[in-house]
């Protein structure tokens, strides 16, 4: 019990400082995922959900039959989230900084955790966390975890 708390306790300590300690993607994965990382084209016409600044994001036009959103780091803006949910798309955010959502909603699924490489009491890969949840995913928003998280995948 006492291991547990004094691990979180530098884990936290950790954070606050910017320290990150962990395993580095090898430069050829990353490279590999970066070069199929594309813009696409599509039919459909973009349309702008949520805000008009940040927690505003374009997005095709093709949603009737998506059932959930992945949101990773919300931290106090969840304006894209509400709107999806106006639609009738539940939306799962995860964000360790904050106590909860920035305002309820009976479609928000909040998780307290960071997503990362690992699973700890901080952090979830994006994987355990969309396994746990649902695997339909309209949109997933990234901020500064985004190459620690896609070196998990």
């Amino acid at each position: 019990m006492i291991t547990h708390k004094l691990n979180k306790l530098i884990k936290s300590l950790f954070y606050y400082f910017n320290i990150n300690i962990s395993a580095t993607t090898e430069k050829h994965k990353l490279l590999t995922f970066l070069s199929s990382v594309r813009p696409v084209t599509t039919e459909y016409e973009l349309i702008r959900i949520g805000g008009d600044a940040d927690g505003g994001y374009l997005i095709p036009n093709d949603i009737e039959h998506i059932e959930s959103c992945f949101s990773p780091g919300v931290n106090n803006i969840a304006d894209f989230e509400d709107a999806l949910t106006k639609r009738g798309i539940k939306c799962y955010l995860a964000d360790y900084s904050v106590v909860g959502p920035p305002f309820k909603n009976r479609l928000f699924d909040f998780e307290a955790k960071y997503i990362g490489s690992k699973n700890d009491d901080i952090f979830i890969t994006l994987e355990d966390w969309i396994n746990r949840k649902k695997n339909n995913v309209v949109g997933i928003r990234f901020y500064k975890w985004t190459l620690r998280v896609m070196s998990s995948l």
